[in-house]
């Protein structure tokens, strides 16, 4: 069977909505909105070389961490820019010129730095059918999107990319369902959507591999949601639920390894707020005979050999504490290596478990000898004592 899951991680330094986004889900770079760049490392966001162009609004995005190019975006004015800046892991560098200045394209882009691909978007008043595609230093017209449209959920390469629902223009804010695929020189027409989508954040290696994460349904009202969903190249799954709901989000990774950073959320009017709420997708098992035993990959050990652990936490930054033999120890895992975390106060071996969503809020309760009734707090680095639950028993959760 196929088991996904959400799970939140360091949140941006600084929350924001229609930025580019890029990368793979340990080394992801999210730029714009209006300038600032950040780059993301497994457990946390650090400051990068800020765009010589601010701009907002929804650009394209492609690359790597260090190697990528942004394009397009609201520079302030209408009809949209057509400036390429390249990045090199410190500093962007201007690039060639777009054909077709454009914004509200929501990252539907794909490719490398210097074999980029980008489609749909909003030239002032319209909605844009066109592709272009870039070679590192200039960039040429593909062919054109059966259905024009901007905030496209888009992933994918050069030679292989998917468009995926997407809205029309002012007043009426047409809600699309469609579905369209590019082979490098032609767009066609594959399985709609379920439900029409606009703002998702959409991360994929090819047009057969790509997962639509949240976005709106409901148009300009834009009613933030929390579903995903992957294409595989035949149909549309529902995949696990992100655990804060928003549209406009930046995105990086592959469908089975994704990120999504930011963006903003509400409930169908226009009064939203941006996030920074950061979250990761992955498969934790795949479909076959032994399903997980090429999903699941070696890590760093534990400093300490024991069982009847209480864990809490996240793939990038998780927390054991107590169990036996050695009952008041603490380690703290950053996405690579452990390493030793305050002790507890109250030392206990058999079976305990703490349960909270960040590294550095655990509880802990559970079996000693005797039983007992305290509880411990964590703060990621010292434990405090917490109040006494109104029951003594043991194995508890």
């Amino acid at each position: 069977f196929n088991y996904s899951a959400w799970g939140q991680t360091a949140n941006l330094t600084n929350a924001r909505k229609e930025a580019g986004g890029t990368g793979t889900q340990n080394a992801a770079l999210v730029a714009g909105s209006p300038s600032l760049t950040e780059e993301y490392d497994g457990s946390a966001w650090t400051a990068g070389g800020a765009l010589i162009n601010a701009r907002t609004l929804g650009m394209f995005a492609f690359g790597t961490q260090n190697a990528a190019a942004v394009a397009g975006g609201y520079p302030g004015s209408d009809p949209g820019a057509t400036a390429t800046e390249e990045y090199g892991g410190s500093s962007w560098s201007a690039g060639g010129a777009m054909i077709t200045g454009r914004y509200a394209s929501n990252n539907a882009s794909g490719g490398t730095q210097n074999a980029g691909v980008i489609f749909g978007g909003f030239n002032a008043p319209n909605s844009v059918s066109c592709t272009e595609e870039y070679n590192g230093s200039s960039w040429a017209s593909g062919g054109a999107m059966i259905q024009g449209r901007r905030q496209i959920g888009g992933a994918g390469i050069q030679n292989s990319a998917l468009a995926a629902g997407g809205q029309g223009p002012s007043p009426s804010y047409t809600m699309y369902t469609c579905h369209e695929q590019y082979n490098g020189t032609a767009w066609s027409a594959a399985t709609a959507l379920p439900t029409a989508l606009e703002s998702s954040a959409t991360s994929g290696d090819d047009a057969d591999n790509v997962l639509l994460t949240a976005g709106s349904d409901c148009g300009n009202a834009q009613n933030s949601v929390f579903c995903s969903s992957t294409w595989n190249g035949t149909s549309w799954s529902n995949e696990g639920s992100l655990n804060t709901k928003r549209h406009a989000g930046q995105r990086a990774g592959s469908s089975t390894s994704a990120l999504v950073a930011g963006g903003a959320t509400n409930s169908g009017d226009q009064s939203f707020g941006t996030i920074p709420n950061t979250e990761a997708f992955t498969t934790v098992c795949a479909s076959g005979t032994n399903a997980c035993a090429n999903t699941w990959t070696a890590i760093a050990g534990l400093l300490n050999n024991g069982g009847y652990r209480g864990g809490w936490g996240t793939v990038n930054a998780a927390a054991v504490a107590g169990g036996a033999p050695d009952g008041d120890a603490t380690e703290e895992y950053n996405g690579s290596s452990w390493s030793a975390g305050g002790n507890k106060i109250n030392s206990g071996v058999g079976f305990a478990v703490a349960n909270a969503a960040t590294q550095d809020a655990g509880m802990f309760g559970g079996l000693a000898d005797p039983y007992r009734t305290c509880t411990e707090e964590y703060n990621g680095s010292t434990w405090a004592a917490g109040g006494a639950t109104n029951i003594t028993i043991g194995y508890r959760g």
